[in-house]
């Protein structure tokens, strides 16, 4: 798998799920690719998980929790970010610490990364997301759920001192549960095309180490997770990687909405992430924005204020 990022011989870097959930499980190829170039790769997620009813994970600061394999999850059984500390340890023989936080706005997870960036010393961050929305500047058709993928951009953007990039993965899996516009999607890339801030696309393959290490940890993680809880991102992947085309039923959550799986599921879109963050219209303003809440009244806000775009479609 291609990275198109410029980092110098053995770099330390830290990534990110930008979006909650298995985002950073869909991180993993990226991870893994570092990995084989001989950086030094630390792992963090924006966690939708009980973080709270997790035993053994140290809280060595406000909100954020050190999960590693053998922290006991929360009792409803959704706990993504052990689960990938267990698999790290069984096939790669190391122990993982994955730096998981949940329910904060941007100033409170600007203070979390540059704490990570005391303790893990990194040169790079890396967020990664799994969907498009977070791409979105609020005046898109439908702009799905991107209050958190925001957050994280604009804590991530305030690391100035660090080489800041932002991808996103699992494209076109959006479309019917949450009403995504992938024309919207592809629209804002252009505009990072024209900016100067899109870097490159890769796909996973199932033929690359990533690939494969992917394939097994998503089926390892959703085997400890129980079917109430797989991922509908990660088995979109793991269908495109299996050479699935067109609507699939693959989680008990897609049942009456079933994912749309094609070759684009499988590539691994690469931009700087301050030409992201800056070209949201309320960029100033989301830097000052504490809570959850605030950052979903400011893209809301940005709607009302701004012309919501006409619904488009790919005429493909």
């Amino acid at each position: 798998m291609h990275l198109p990022f410029d980092l110098a011989p053995e770099s330390s870097v830290l990534v990110a799920g930008a979006g909650g959930g298995y985002d950073v499980v869909c991180a993993l190829p990226i991870v893994l690719a570092l990995r084989e170039m001989g950086h030094k790769v630390h792992i963090a997620s924006y966690s939708f998980s009980r973080l709270q009813e997790v035993k053994g994970a140290e809280e060595p600061h406000p909100n954020l929790f050190a999960v590693t394999a053998e922290s006991e999850g929360p009792r409803n059984g959704y706990f993504p970010e052990g689960y990938l500390a267990q698999w790290w340890e069984k096939q790669l023989s190391e122990k993982l610490t994955v730096w998981s936080y949940a329910g904060v706005g941007v100033k409170p997870l600007t203070l979390i990364f540059a704490h990570l960036c005391e303790k893990l010393s990194p040169d790079a961050i890396i967020l990664v997301d799994a969907g498009v929305d977070g791409m979105f500047e609020g005046t898109e058709f439908n702009i799905g759920t991107p209050a958190i993928d925001t957050i994280s951009i604009f804590s991530a953007y305030q690391l100035s001192h660090l080489k800041r990039y932002y991808a996103f993965t699992a494209f076109g899996t959006e479309g019917r549960q949450h009403s995504v516009r992938h024309a919207d999607a592809l629209m804002r890339v252009a505009q990072q095309v024209a900016l100067g801030g899109m870097l490159d696309v890769s796909a996973l393959l199932p033929s690359n180490p990533a690939g494969k290490l992917f394939m097994e940890a998503v089926d390892f993680i959703h085997a400890k997770a129980g079917p109430e809880w797989h991922s509908n991102m990660a088995s979109s992947i793991l269908a495109a990687l299996k050479g699935k085309f067109g609507h699939h039923d693959l989680t008990l959550k897609t049942t009456e909405s079933p994912i749309w799986v094609s070759p684009l599921t499988l590539l691994y879109w690469f931009f700087k992430l301050e030409s992201i963050a800056e070209a949201k219209p309320f960029a100033a303003k989301a830097l000052k924005t504490e809570t959850v809440q605030e950052m979903t009244s400011l893209i809301e806000e940005t709607r009302a204020t701004y012309s919501v775009l006409p619904k488009l479609d790919i005429p493909i």
